[in-house]
């Protein structure tokens, strides 16, 4: 008597990833707000360092107007500008950078002439000057926030 018997069946093949849709869903999300606090940390030490810029700008300002002491100002101005560009640009070689190149770099963000050309001379003569004109150092530094604003 034949018995009307199966033969034997192997069980698929086990899936090579096992956990249920809700932790594949969990997983993912996981990943996903990872990236984004990693690409949110990045931007925050970029614009932290705008603002630190922004802020010390401001309180070179306030300095200015109390004091109206106008070479050290724009001796404390051309400082500022130098410190920020070494941090915003850490693998140039500007450090060395005086004169005229050195005003033609601080017009590359601009893509102006302002520093070279126009009231940004002023970082070059005023320490030669007797008394420069408080204008001058004024139009400086309303160029020095919108530069580092455009950085």
């Amino acid at each position: 008597m034949d018995l009307p018997l199966r033969d034997i069946h192997i069980p698929p093949l086990a899936p090579w990833w096992q956990l249920a849709l809700g932790w594949q869903i969990l997983l993912a999300l996981g990943v996903l707000l990872s990236g984004f606090a990693i690409y949110k940390r990045i931007n925050k030490k970029k614009l932290t360092l705008k603002k630190k810029a922004l802020l010390e700008l401001a309180c070179l300002e306030s300095t200015f107007y109390e004091n109206e002491d106008i070479l050290s100002f724009l001796a404390e101005l051309s400082s500022f500008l130098r410190r920020f560009s070494l941090q915003k640009y850490p693998d140039k070689a500007i450090g060395g950078l005086t004169g005229t190149p050195w005003l033609e770099f601080l017009d590359a963000p601009l893509k102006s002439t302002e520093f070279s050309q126009g009231c940004g001379k002023i970082l070059l003569k005023a320490p030669y000057q007797k008394a420069p004109q408080k204008e001058e150092a004024l139009d400086l530094l309303e160029l020095s926030y919108r530069w580092t604003k455009q950085l």
